[in-house]
């Protein structure tokens, strides 16, 4: 939920500024050498985030001419097309994406909100039964949920760690995007990103999941799996000596050279 919300308000218009800035100055007289080399370099963060995104996108992409395209001395108004409006289907497309997570947590959310069925089925029983009338029947149900409401909040604050949350999140920063030279990089929310584009265990700080072979597995458990493949290499190499072996290795060698038996 929250990359997709990055994506189709941050990332988008990042790569849409990018790609009208690469416009400007193509078709401009004025090619100053210090903005050509900004230019160069936004149409190399702008191709590379394509092409990542093309590795994880099955029907939206770009293709492979245009990509080819994305230079100086290449881009055209083709290009500038095919990339201006897959931009727009992308934004729309993490939009769709969004909206269905943030229905899905109102969906979790509401479960843990709403009366019970079985206080429901109590209150209509009372209801036909005429103990109460449909108002208090309204009444009751309205002042449950509020019951509810207040419990399932009491239960977050409880277990919520405002601190460690500003620190994972990175909420406290202005800051929500980076660049370097090749990539746009998230900076919010790091602890719901999971590392897509990275494989052998490789991740930024505070991934969530870290991917093996195509395989995510949960943060610590790759973390104490590499913890044990360490363990069990130096139980290896301790059990066959390998330390000794390697340095009377290089000592037979450092005897073989006639420059270190002269010094000696």
């Amino acid at each position: 939920m929250k990359f997709s919300n990055w994506k189709k308000d941050k990332w988008v218009s990042n790569l849409d500024a990018k790609l009208e800035n690469i416009h400007s100055f193509v078709n401009s007289e004025n090619k100053d050498p210090k903005k050509k080399i900004l230019i160069e370099r936004s149409i190399r963060i702008l191709k590379n985030e394509i092409e990542k995104e093309n590795r994880h996108s099955q029907k939206i992409k770009v293709t492979k001419g245009t990509i080819s395209n994305l230079s100086l001395n290449k881009f055209n108004e083709e290009a500038y097309g095919e990339i201006k409006k897959y931009l727009a289907t992308l934004k729309e497309r993490y939009k769709r994406k969004y909206k269905a997570f943030e229905d899905k947590k109102d969906s979790v959310e509401k479960t843990f909100m709403k009366p019970s069925v079985e206080y429901i089925a109590l209150l209509d029983k009372a209801n036909g039964e005429n103990i109460i009338d449909k108002k208090q029947h309204k009444k009751l149900r309205k002042f449950m949920t509020k019951l509810k409401e207040e419990s399932f909040h009491q239960f977050m604050y409880k277990y919520k760690n405002g601190a460690l949350e500003d620190f994972v999140t990175n909420t406290n920063s202005l800051e929500v995007t980076d660049e370097d030279n090749n990539y746009v990089i998230q900076k919010s929310y790091p602890i719901y990103l999971e590392p897509y584009d990275y494989d052998y265990l490789k991740a930024h700080f505070y991934a969530p999941k870290k991917k093996l072979l195509g395989v995510y597995f949960d943060t610590f458990s790759a973390n104490v799996l590499v913890i044990w493949c360490m363990t069990i290499f130096l139980i290896i190499t301790l059990y066959m000596d390998t330390f000794k072996r390697t340095l009377d290795l290089f000592g037979r060698l450092g005897g073989l050279i006639p420059s270190f038996k002269k010094k000696k």
